[in-house]
């Protein structure tokens, strides 16, 4: 509701205008002109000016002349006291006969608005500021009188912490935008921030630096005074810019206490300084108290401060400073634990990753996280290794047996070293989009978990390092052709979704190679890239798009020689495992497999996440069998099952063998569920030797069937229909011709 200085002036002219068409507007202080000039346009009135004798005769005049019409004069003078010792005006005799209004403006707003008591302490001049600004666009509501009641002077020019960032933002054109009287006001106003009061001619860029300091300071100093402001300010894309510029000459105290600054506080050298103490604690070994522990989970909460900071770090420091779960003992079975992996352990892993993202090049701190990533994990790989004994890999053959044994219309995104982890990542960007529907596995990845080793074991062919070797093993499992493309080039054009698919991401060794920080930032694009082409390649009609990899990997790139395993035995050497046909069953810190082919006879593996000595570059390791690159994502995506109007193909069985040129394509809508099924535009269309031979649209409505009849050479076909607008496949069917004996006959069109 709209309460208004100017709506409560008509309203009070207008039942005045009921007694008399004359009224008369004695404003000695000359304060009504604003409000006379906002209404006047609003309401059939004239409005005459008296403010001397002439101006008096001329008035009256005027008004003798339009005596038909509702008068108001407005004068400065006291027209309504009668003196015979003094000349009189023309208009007293209005003011005598007609109606008056002649409280001062200051008293008719304080009156208005209800500001009575002494406690809103506001002057005449702060009540005609607080009607003018009343006036404006964003004061004109009850809540603009409200605040004034609750907070007197600070709610005069509206909501103090908007005129704050009005003002922060251009200092000068907002105190031109105030009325007479509002310079002094907001001076006044911020000076109780301030250590002084500005004085009236004081360059407001002068006064909005020392006003955004002593927010900092604030901010600084853990001081609530200001926290309102600032916060409204982080929150405001209008008024980022400006905090940056104001950040950017901001100069931190030279004595902090680091652990009282406001946890929301946009400063990077506190980021700094609170990494570098929490590196001194952890690698001194000394306790983290719990006041850190709070300012970390606050901290890691808020979104807007850390992106001023560009320290979006907090929340893994917090994830691996709070990381509570299971004791690693207390887990029974191996499979308990694959589960434990799949539902907790792997965000340790997560998280130090990202912290080894962002700090390669901060050596202390990113040793002080190493260090205390294993000394959390540790105990979990210990387990792990005591019941290894019992894991079995079901990684061979697990692109036909698992995903294109049942239907060949899905697309595999396979992955190089995406681990576990990185896959939750991918899994997060759909978990509140209601039109997927999402499935996560793990599968028991093969070892040596090497690329030729795993890729070998997916595609169920002898280790060969050449992929297309690998892909003809599939091939020839499939009914369908295999295509293949690249994650980085292919076009979703391209793809025929009747057909299987395999899509490859990019080699992460071979980004290693280009640097460290090359392949850790590769993660965020790779995330990125893959959601793009799993919602592209559903939405262009494949059943299923899965995802999952060839290995995982550990993190290692913080390791001193100390930390490194010691070969063991003589033998081919990887980052992560050796071989040899020695055999030293005494060794404690390794884990020995006996190969059953190959070139040797057992297999060495670390217990634990370091690299064996070895020239290799170390970084993202691989090779092991620690969970971390062993347990491997296989997600599963669908589109969720539509509202709309489902249709079928009737006659499939005939269509898969056609035994002539003349044949029918039978198809049936479902019955209408809702009333989106009432109908639907529908595609049919035959595909010959991967070509569009025939395409004809049509509409179709609940429960209708239809047949359409064809003449047409065929070899090998598919028939497919599609949703019109989507071209989402609906349902199809394959055959090719067949040459029957005894002539051409076909089959029954009827």
């Amino acid at each position: 509701m709209k309460i208004l200085l100017d709506n409560w002036f008509k309203d009070d002219l207008n039942k005045l205008y009921n007694n008399s068409d004359k009224i008369v507007l004695i404003d000695l202080e000359k304060n009504y002109d604003f409000l006379i000039d906002k209404i006047k346009s609003e309401m059939d009135i004239e409005v005459y000016k008296v403010n001397d004798f002439l101006s008096d005769l001329e008035v009256k005049y005027l008004v003798e002349k339009n005596d038909e019409s509702k008068i108001l004069i407005h004068t400065n003078i006291q027209v309504d006291q009668y003196n015979q010792n003094e000349r009189q005006y023309m208009i007293q005799e209005y003011a005598a006969t007609g109606d008056k209004l002649d409280r001062p403006l200051n008293r008719y707003i304080r009156d208005k608005a209800g500001l009575l008591t002494d406690e809103h302490k506001l002057s005449e001049t702060d009540l005609i500021i607080a009607g003018k600004m009343s006036l404006k666009s964003e004061n004109n509501n009850s809540k603009y009188w409200q605040n004034i009641s609750h907070q007197g002077k600070k709610a005069l020019i509206g909501d103090f912490n908007e005129v704050a960032l009005n003002f922060l933002a251009e200092p000068e054109s907002y105190l031109n935008y105030l009325p007479e009287g509002g310079r002094e006001l907001l001076y006044n106003l911020i000076g109780e921030y301030l250590d002084y009061i500005p004085e009236k001619d004081t360059d407001p860029q002068v006064v909005a630096a020392d006003f955004s300091n002593t927010i900092f300071k604030n901010i600084i100093l853990g001081i609530n005074d200001t926290e309102e402001i600032y916060k409204i300010w982080l929150d405001s894309h209008k008024y980022r810019k400006v905090l940056k510029q104001y950040l950017a000459d901001f100069e931190l105290p030279a004595e902090i206490d680091i652990w009282q600054v406001n946890p929301d506080h946009p400063f990077a050298e506190i980021d700094e300084l609170w990494l570098n103490e929490l590196a001194d604690l952890i690698l001194d070994n000394k306790e983290i108290s719990q006041k850190i522990k709070e300012v970390i989970r606050i901290r890691q909460q808020k979104k807007e401060g850390m992106e001023l900071a560009e320290s979006h770090y907090w929340k893994y420091v917090y994830q691996l400073l709070n990381f509570k779960a299971k004791a690693a003992h207390k887990i029974d079975d191996l499979t308990e634990f694959i589960e434990f992996y799949k539902n907790k352990l792997y965000k340790l892993d997560q998280a130090f990753r990202h912290l080894n993202k962002h700090f390669l090049a901060k050596n202390r701190v990113r040793s002080a996280f190493t260090a205390l990533y294993k000394e959390i994990i540790n105990p979990y790989l210990d387990r792990w290794f005591d019941l290894f004994g019992n894991y079995r890999e079901n990684q061979s053959d697990y692109l036909f047996r698992e995903i294109f044994s049942q239907d060949e219309r899905k697309a595999v995104i396979i992955g190089d070293a995406v681990s576990f982890e990185v896959s939750q990542e991918i899994l997060e960007h759909f978990t509140d989009d209601k039109s997927f529907n999402n499935e996560c596995k793990v599968i028991n990845g093969a070892y040596p978990s090497t690329t030729e080793n795993n890729m070998s074991a997916l595609f169920d062919s002898p280790v060969y390092k050449v992929r297309d070797k690998r892909e003809k093993y599939l091939a020839d499992k499939l009914e369908e052709d295999l295509q293949v493309f690249n994650i980085d080039s292919f076009d979703i054009n391209e793809i025929s979704t009747t057909q299987p698919a395999v899509i490859y991401g990019r080699d992460i060794d071979m980004l290693s190679e280009e640097g460290h920080e090359a392949a850790l930032k590769y993660y965020s694009t790779f995330i990125n890239t893959i959601v793009e082409k799993i919602k592209e390649l559903l939405n262009a009609g494949y059943v299923e798009v899965h995802l999952t990899t060839d290995h995982g990997f550990v993190c290692n790139f913080d390791i001193d020689e100390a930390d490194k395993f010691a070969v063991p035995v003589n033998g081919k050497i990887g980052d992560r495992y050796v071989q040899s046909d020695e055999y030293k069953p005494e060794l404690k810190d390794f884990h020995i497999q006996e190969n059953k082919g190959g070139e040797h006879k057992y297999t060495y593996y670390p217990k634990g996440i370091d690299p064996v000595k070895s020239r290799g570059q170390y970084g993202f390791s691989h090779g092991g069998i620690t969970p971390q690159e062993v347990l491997l994502p296989h997600l599963i995506f669908r589109k969720e099952s539509s509202s709309q109007l489902q249709v079928s193909i009737e006659n499939k069985e005939q269509l898969k063998n056609i035994g002539s040129n003349s044949f029918a394509i039978k198809i049936k809508a479902a019955e209408e569920s809702d009333l989106f099924s009432r109908e639907r535009d529908i595609l049919i269309q035959i595909e010959d030797d991967g070509e569009i031979v025939f395409s004809d649209k049509r509409t179709i409505t609940p429960a209708q069937k239809d047949k359409i009849e064809l003449q047409l050479s065929l070899n090998r076909y598919k028939v497919l229909i599609k949703d019109a607008q989507s071209k989402e496949i609906l349902d199809s069917v394959k055959g090719k011709k067949e040459q029957l004996r005894g002539g051409l006959d076909g089959f029954d069109l009827n």
